[in-house]
C-alpha cells in the first residue's frame, strides 16, 4: 500500500457485523464477519473482518488508517476494542444509521439525482445522534428516546437533504420486538411463525400459501402523509407452537400472507408520497425491508419512479460501506467521484493458494482442465454438482455470482461512471 494513500475503515458492530476498507475513494476490500466466523448474522465487533481487510491491503499498523467510522448499538462501547489495538486517529461513532444506509445506496446506484428511501427495523435514537453531533437528523421528535423508523433523503450531485424522517418508541423487545416500523412488523411475524426474527425471507416465501383474510385485523393504516403501525397486533394471536412445520399450520400461513400484503400496500404508498415530495425519476431503496423482492417488484411495476436501485447489501451488513463513504466525506467534504458497485469485494486468491488447498484435502478430486466451462457444462448435464470458485467473494446477502461483471464485460461496459439521469 502507498503510504500517501488515504485509507478509511467502515465498521458495523450491530447484527450482520462487517468491515469495509476504502483506499483513495474506492473499496479495496469488504466482508461480513459471518463469512469468517461461520455464525449467521454475527453481531458485535468484527475482529475477523477487520483483520481480513487490513491483511488484504498489507496494512500492519492500524494507525495507517486515517479515519474509522463505526456503527454500533447505542448501549455498546466497541470503541474500546480500537483502543486495545492502539488506534489514535480520527474516529466517528454513529453518525446516523439511516444516513449510512443512504450513502451506500446512492453511491452504488450511479444516479446523479435520486430519492433515497431507508426502510428497515430501526435506526438509533435521537438523543444518541445529538450526543454524536450527527448531521441530517431533522427536528427533534417528541421524545429523545425515539428511534429512526423511516427516512427519506434527496441526494443531488452528492449533496444530501433530509426530506422526511419518522421516529418511533419501543413498546418492548421481549418476547417480541414491538416497534412501529415495517421491518419490525415483518420481524415479529417471522418470530411468531419460525421462532426467530431473522427468518423474514422464509416469511416472504410462505406468504403465497396463506390467506390474509384469515387474520381479521388491520396492522397498518395508510395516512395522507405516511403510515401508522399498530404494534399491539401480536397480542391478539394465540401463543405459537413449533411442533409442526410452519407450512402445515394455517394461522402461520395466513399471518405470512397478511404481513406481506400489508407491507406491499404500505411500501407502495410510501414510495408514492416520496415521489410527490422529490422531483426525481430515480429511487434508491435500502434497509432490511429492501430485501423483500416481491415488494420491490411491485414498486417497479406499479410505482411512480422510472428507475429503481436496490442496494445489494441492503441489510445492516452494507452499513460498513456507508460508514467508509461517510468517512471519505469527513476527510474530503464530498463523496467519491466514481464508485465500484460490483458487490464482489472479497480477497482474490492466487492459483497456487487454491491448488495447495485442494491438493491437501482428501475429500476433493483435483484435476486441471483446459476448458473448465465446457467441462462444467458436461458435468452438470450428467447430474453432477459443480462448485465454481473464481474472483472475490460477494458482500451482499443474496449475491449469486459474478453474473453482472461478465454481462457488462460482454457488452463492453461497466458501472464506474455515474448515470446522466
Amino acid at each position: 500500500m502507498d503510504l500517501q494513500s488515504q485509507v478509511i475503515l467502515g465498521i458495523n458492530c450491530a447484527h450482520d457485523a462487517s468491515a469495509c476498507l476504502m483506499i483513495d475513494g474506492q473499496i479495496r476490500v469488504a466482508i461480513l464477519e459471518e463469512r469468517l466466523s461461520r455464525k449467521k448474522h454475527h453481531e458485535g465487533f468484527p475482529h475477523l473482518a477487520i483483520n481480513y481487510c487490513l491483511n488484504v491491503a498489507n496494512i500492519h499498523d492500524i494507525n495507517n488508517v486515517h479515519c474509522i467510522v463505526m456503527n454500533q448499538y447505542t448501549k455498546s462501547s466497541h470503541e474500546i476494542e480500537l483502543l486495545y489495538l492502539g488506534y489514535k486517529n480520527n474516529l466517528v461513532i454513529n453518525p446516523s444509521h439511516h444516513l449510512l444506509h443512504a450513502y451506500y445506496a446512492y453511491c452504488a446506484s450511479s444516479f446523479i439525482n435520486a430519492a433515497v428511501l431507508i426502510v428497515d427495523g430501526s435506526g438509533y435514537n435521537y438523543g444518541e445522534y445529538v450526543v454524536r453531533n450527527s448531521p441530517h437528523i431533522g427536528p427533534a421528535p417528541k421524545f429523545s428516546e425515539m428511534d429512526e423508523a423511516l427516512t427519506l433523503f434527496h441526494i443531488d450531485k452528492g449533496n444530501i437533504d433530509l426530506v422526511d424522517k419518522t421516529w418511533g418508541l419501543w413498546n418492548s423487545s421481549e418476547p417480541y420486538y414491538r416497534f412501529p416500523s415495517l421491518g419490525h412488523m415483518f420481524s415479529v411475524a417471522s418470530q411468531y411463525i419460525f421462532g426467530d426474527w431473522v427468518h423474514a425471507g422464509k416469511t416472504m416465501g410462505l406468504a403465497p400459501y396463506g390467506d390474509s383474510s384469515g387474520i381479521p385485523f388491520q396492522i397498518i393504516t395508510l395516512l395522507d402523509d405516511g403510515i401508522e403501525i399498530d404494534v399491539d397486533w401480536i397480542l391478539k394471536l394465540p401463543k405459537p407452537s413449533y411442533n409442526l412445520p410452519a407450512d402445515e399450520v394455517k394461522i402461520k400461513r395466513d399471518l405470512a400472507a397478511k404481513v406481506q400484503e400489508e407491507l406491499e400496500n404500505a411500501i407502495l404508498h410510501i414510495v408514492r408520497i416520496a415521489h410527490r415530495k422529490i422531483p426525481s425519476k430515480n429511487l434508491c431503496l435500502s434497509g432490511g425491508v429492501a430485501l423483500n423482492s416481491v415488494a420491490n417488484g411491485l414498486i417497479v411495476r406499479d410505482g411512480p419512479f422510472e428507475k429503481l436501485f436496490i442496494a445489494p447489501a441492503a441489510s445492516d451488513g452494507g452499513i460498513a460501506i456507508g460508514a467508509a463513504l461517510y468517512g471519505f466525506c469527513q476527510l474530503n467534504s464530498s463523496l467519491p467521484a466514481s464508485f465500484d458497485a460490483s458487490d464482489f469485494y472479497g480477497k482474490e486468491y492466487e492459483i497456487n493458494e487454491i491448488s495447495e488447498l485442494v491438493q491437501n484435502d482428501s475429500r476433493i478430486i483435483y484435476e486441471l482442465v483446459d476448458e473448465p466451462g465446457v467441462r462444467a457444462a458436461s458435468d452438470i448435464a450428467e447430474g453432477k454438482i459443480v462448485g465454481w470458485f473464481e474472483g472475490g467473494s460477494e458482500f451482499g446477502p443474496r449475491a449469486l455470482g459474478h453474473r453482472r461483471e461478465r454481462l457488462a464485460s460482454a457488452f463492453g461496459g461497466s458501472r464506474q461512471a455515474r448515470s446522466t439521469d
